[in-house]
This record gives C-alpha cells, structure tokens and sequence, in this order.
C-alpha cells in the first residue's frame, strides 16, 4: 500500500541502507518482492558498500539470493567483503547459495580475499558437497593458490578424507609440488593424518620425493612424532 501511494522505495536510513537492504537482511521475501516488482533498485549499495545481495548471502537467505538475482542482481559484483560473493558463499559453506550463485554464471576460479578459489576453500573446510558442485561447474581440480599448493595438499593438510578422494576422482595430481616442493603426502603426513596418507599412496602417491629441506613425506611424520603414519612408509 505504502509503494502504491508514492512511497520513496530507496529511502535510506542512517547506514544508507534501503528497504531492499532491510528485507534482504530480515529475510522479508515478500516484502523483498514487492520492493523490486515496484522498481527498487537491485543493485543498491549501503553506506558500507554492502549490496542487498551481500547481505541477504551474509545472513544466508536463500529465497533473497534467488529473488535478487531475478531481478537483475549482479552477481559478478563484490559487497564489502571485497570479494567474489562465491566466496562468501563457501566460507558460509552454503551448497544452494553456492549452487544458486554458480547458475547465475559466476566465474568459479575468481580469487576470494585470501588469495584461494572457491574450491581450495571448500577442499580445506572438507565440504564434499561444496568440492563436488565446484567441480562440476568448472573448477580446476589442480588450480593452485598464490602459495602453490593445490586444493588437494589444502584437503590433505586438514585431513579432510572425502574431498582428497573427490579431488583424486577428478583427476587431481597426487604428486604436484607446492610450497617449499611439498607433495600431498608430505602435508598429510606431517599433519599425521593416517586415513588421508593410507588413500594417497592407495591412490598413486609417491613415498620417495623430498622437499626443499630433503625431507620425505616419511621423515616429516616421524618428525611430528605421529609414529603410526611413519610405519606405513616401512
């Protein structure tokens, strides 16, 4: 009734926030509806720089993301995280914003803030969802960071087990070097994840490389004392 009577639809409160902003963050869908099938503007900006569409994948709105989108969101845009609003999806490890956002044709190999892809974050979180929707839209299984070290040595320095074998299913190196020459065995036997180790070598893992200091993937785990893992190089 308000917009039909002339209300300003991009009245700001005191952070430059709009009504668009105000549904998106409250989860208002309808609300949201209203405002955008009346001519608020999509792509309205707070004071703080936030998009409505930041905000409603900050407080993980699904339907928000979704209706925003519709009506001409860009999704290309970066809110006042300063990156890829993909990236804000991982690191939420929300699947269907993710999934929702990777539709709309965002680039699946754009950088997030700390210099990772949005696969080498949900590979070190060990979302296997995540891994695999990536992966189906595009992402390169051996991209790596600024570092050099690729979203499987990311997955095996946190032990996550899934998202190596996911990794490895679609065709990641088991032997790249990364940082300071390190090979995924190497990060995972250091960090003396028995599992993860027992699969890479399953999987083609090579024992006998060293690192820039000459140490094996063996010799890092008898350093770190996780003596279980040093026995299966034996």
């Amino acid at each position: 009734l308000l917009l039909e009577a002339g209300a300003d639809r991009e009245a700001r409160d005191g952070e430059g926030r709009t009504a668009a902003h105000l549904a998106a963050t409250a989860g208002r869908a309808e609300c949201l509806r209203a405002l955008l099938e009346h001519g608020a503007d999509a792509n309205t900006r707070s004071a703080a720089g936030e998009s409505a569409l930041g905000t409603a994948i900050a407080h993980g709105h699904a339907d928000e993301v979704t209706l925003l989108l519709a009506h001409g969101a860009d999704p290309a845009a970066r809110g006042a995280s300063r990156q890829p609003f993909l990236c804000d999806a991982v690191a939420r490890e929300r699947g269907d914003l993710a999934a929702t956002l990777l539709g709309s044709g965002v680039e699946v190999e754009a950088r997030c803030a700390d210099g990772l892809t949005p696969l080498a974050r949900a590979a070190s979180a060990g979302n296997a969802a995540l891994v695999r929707a990536l992966l189906a839209a595009g992402a390169a299984a051996d991209a790596p960071t600024q570092a050099g070290n690729t979203p499987l040595m990311l997955a095996a320095a946190a032990g996550r087990a899934d998202a190596v074998a996911i990794l490895l299913d679609a065709g990641a190196d088991p032997n790249a070097r990364g940082h300071r020459r390190a090979t995924p065995l190497m990060f995972a036997a250091a960090g003396g994840h028995r599992d993860v180790v027992v699969l890479l070598l399953a999987r083609g893992g090579r024992a006998s490389p060293r690192n820039e200091g000459g140490q094996t993937a063996a010799a890092l785990a008898a350093q770190a004392r996780h003596d279980d893992v040093a026995a299966l190089f034996e």
